[in-house]
């Protein structure tokens, strides 16, 4: 591609001089028809003026064939550009399919199961999901957690990252989210309330090592189950495709958790729920 705009550019340049030749050689053409004209007796005049034509006609020609070599050129690379990116689209697609679909399938699996075969299979399931995340992140050293509330009827919920994956990382997740810490307020209200997922680039926190980071929340039928989190180490690790597919995985998820509660649990954590928003909205209004 460097090499095609290099030769567009090269070519534009010999337009450019030739059209200011053809400009020069054909005022000074033109003076020596019109001394011509006026002395029908001077050979030398004619003889230049036919010169003179004969090599206006050759740089139109050049200037002719340059620019159309330019077009040519800038078309051959705009093709080759739009090969290239539809290549490219289908590699994602197919890299992205062959991640979600093991993931789906076990997912079908589990929704299958009986309620206690559903419980012991779960903890695998995180795993998988965990793992699949980080091979669908476009990044060399990912790091990526579950951040799992330990209690969902506890009054103050706590997130600690397990399971855990990374690649090519030796730093940790070391913070654990209470909700009772002011300072955690935005955590808690991206599980609780966002639909969609958080990312920040070119991040500078104390004591932490990544630059970039995405955060979805795991929450299905208004049961906030926790959230999914990756980060990296350089300042624009993570892309908007790398943000959308951690929100797919983290709703998969979701509905894993939800699988794993019985009817009865399912009703006593929605009440919980309703019970903190409730609170939440007096809070506000206060």
């Amino acid at each position: 591609m460097g090499q095609r705009i290099l030769s567009i550019a090269a070519h534009r340049v010999t337009i450019v001089i030739v059209r200011i030749l053809i400009a020069v050689v054909g005022v000074t053409s033109g003076l020596l028809a019109y001394f011509a004209i006026l002395d029908s007796t001077a050979v030398g005049l004619k003889l230049g003026t036919g010169i003179g034509g004969g090599v206006l006609a050759v740089l139109t020609f050049i200037s002719w064939f340059c620019d159309d070599a330019a077009k040519r050129i800038k078309e051959t690379a705009a093709k080759t550009l739009e090969e290239e990116l539809s290549a490219e689209r289908i590699r994602i697609a197919t890299a992205t399919n062959g991640a979600f679909l093991p993931t789906l399938n076990s997912l079908q699996q589990l929704a299958t199961m009986d309620l206690p075969d559903r419980r012991s299979e779960l903890s695998g399931f995180r795993q998988e999901v965990i793992d699949r995340a980080s091979d669908l992140l476009q990044n060399d050293a990912p790091r990526i957690a579950y951040f799992r509330v330990e209690n969902l009827l506890a009054p103050s919920r706590v997130m600690r990252p397990k399971p855990v994956s990374q690649k090519n990382r030796t730093d940790e997740f070391t913070t654990l989210f209470d909700e009772s810490n002011p300072d955690h307020a935005e955590v808690w209200s991206l599980i609780d309330e966002l639909d969609s997922a958080v990312l920040r680039t070119d991040v500078d926190l104390p004591g932490r090592d990544y630059r970039c980071f995405v955060s979805a929340p795991v929450r299905a039928g208004g049961m906030a189950f926790g959230m999914l989190t990756a980060n990296t180490l350089e300042a624009e690790g993570l892309s908007r495709e790398d943000r959308d597919n951690i929100v797919v995985m983290a709703r998969m998820l979701a509905a894993a958790e939800g699988l794993s509660l019985s009817t009865t649990e399912r009703r006593s954590i929605l009440q919980v729920s309703e019970s903190r928003s409730t609170m939440k909205e007096e809070g506000g209004a206060a």
